[in-house]
This record gives C-alpha cells, sequence and structure tokens, in this order.
C-alpha cells in the first residue's frame, strides 16, 4: 500500500504543479492580453473617428453638388449605405464587439472611396451647365428682342411707304 501512497502523492504533486504554473501563466499573460485589448479598442475608436469624419466630409460634398443643381441620386444611395454600415460599427463598439466595429468603420470608409471626386464632378457638370442655360437664355433673348424689333422696324416702314403710295 506504501507504493500506492506514494504514486497518489506524485500525481497531486504534479496536479499542484500543473495548477500553479496555469495560474502563473494566467497571470503574467493576463496584463498582455488586456493591452492587446485595449490596442484593439484603440483601433476600433480610430477607425470609427477616421470613418465619421469621411462621412462628414463626404456629406459636406454631397450639399455642395446639390447646390449647384447637380442630380446626387446616386450618391444619396451611396452614403446612405455607408451611414448604415457607420451605424453598425457604432452599434457593435458600444456592444464591446472591437472587431466588428473595425471592419464596418473599414467598410464604410471603403464604400465612399472616390465618392468627393464624383461629387465634385456632378457639381462641376452642374455649373457648366448652369453656365450654357443662362448664355442660351441671355444670348437667345437678347436675339429673340433684337429680331423682334427688326421685324416691328420692317413692318412699320412697309406700312409708312404703302400709306405714302395710296395718299399720293
Amino acid at each position: 500500500m506504501r507504493s500506492g501512497f506514494r504514486g497518489e502523492v506524485v500525481l497531486i504533486r504534479g496536479l499542484l504543479a500543473a495548477c500553479l504554473t496555469f495560474t502563473l501563466l494566467t497571470f503574467l499573460l493576463c496584463p498582455f492580453s488586456s493591452l492587446c485589448l485595449g490596442a484593439e479598442v484603440e483601433d476600433a475608436r480610430k477607425a470609427l473617428s477616421n470613418a465619421e469624419a469621411m462621412v462628414a466630409e463626404c456629406y459636406r460634398a454631397l450639399v455642395n453638388a446639390e447646390g449647384d443643381g447637380a442630380n446626387i441620386t446616386d450618391l444619396v444611395g451611396v452614403i446612405n449605405g455607408a451611414g448604415w454600415l457607420l451605424s453598425l460599427a457604432k452599434m457593435a463598439y458600444g456592444n464591446g464587439d472591437y472587431e466588428s466595429a473595425i471592419i464596418y468603420a473599414v467598410e464604410c470608409q471603403s464604400m465612399l472611396e472616390g465618392f468627393i471626386d464624383r461629387a465634385e464632378v456632378l457639381r462641376r457638370e452642374a455649373q457648366e451647365a448652369g453656365r450654357r442655360d443662362f448664355m442660351f437664355n441671355f444670348v437667345g433673348s437678347g436675339f429673340g428682342a433684337l429680331g423682334i424689333l427688326v421685324c416691328g422696324y420692317a413692318a412699320w416702314l412697309y406700312l409708312v411707304r404703302r400709306e405714302e403710295r395710296r395718299g399720293a
């Protein structure tokens, strides 16, 4: 029986050593895991901040394009989708799902790639169309008024000469 007792002691010592090792590793690695988690939180916060700034900048470009008379229907759909992704990112961040928050924020930013350039192109096209319309209306109205004056003068001359022939 004595050897059975010795085996149990060895087994208990082994289990105790394993438990102590596990506990020591947990305490040693725990601060590093919280540092990693802190880095993930910070990355999520930065990604959200960048996405929010990008959405705001794109919205300003969209408002400027609309102010100049551009057709922004397609761009409104894009910015609405990006806003939806940003709201999902904020919700994930609020729930502590930082990885999903980063994914949604990055997806939001990628959706808005080139958005400002497209809005600027639409804005310039609307400005050009506005100038063309103004010039066409202004010059067309001027020529129209001049045409009416010339036709009126010609009709007046015709009537005056006709009256002179009848009276003479």
